[in-house]
């Protein structure tokens, strides 16, 4: 029974190697700035509902789908192609807080310069 098991984990390793070795740059690339611009857009998509803008949302909306549905079919045939996507989420996601802080605090300034000026 032992021996089963370790022939097992001799073929999942095996599994494992293989795959990573498949890997391809460009495809790790595409997939890094795909999912950058994926939570760009998400983030974007979830500022839109909370604005309760209709058409921007089922916009976002679209593009959301479209995008995740190419990047599937990426990761599907090989799980280490979610180290990149998940890297390029993380970035998306900080880079989408960060602009939108700015741009509510510009707001924030342009309030206090009208209640100053009225």
């Amino acid at each position: 029974m032992p021996a089963l098991y370790f022939s097992m984990f001799i073929k999942f390793l095996n599994n494992i190697f293989t795959s990573l070795l498949s890997i391809s740059p460009w495809i790790s690339l595409g997939l890094f700035i795909l999912y950058i611009a994926l939570d760009v857009i998400y983030s974007n998509y979830v500022f839109s509902l909370n604005k309760l803008h209709a058409f921007n949302s089922a916009n976002f909306s679209t593009i959301l789908i479209f995008l995740t549905g190419i990047a599937t079919f990426e990761y599907v045939h090989n799980l280490w192609y979610l180290l990149p996507m998940c890297l390029g989420a993380w970035i998306g996601s900080y880079i989408s807080v960060k602009v939108e802080k700015k741009k509510k605090k510009k707001r924030a300034d342009a309030r206090k310069l009208l209640k100053k000026i009225v």
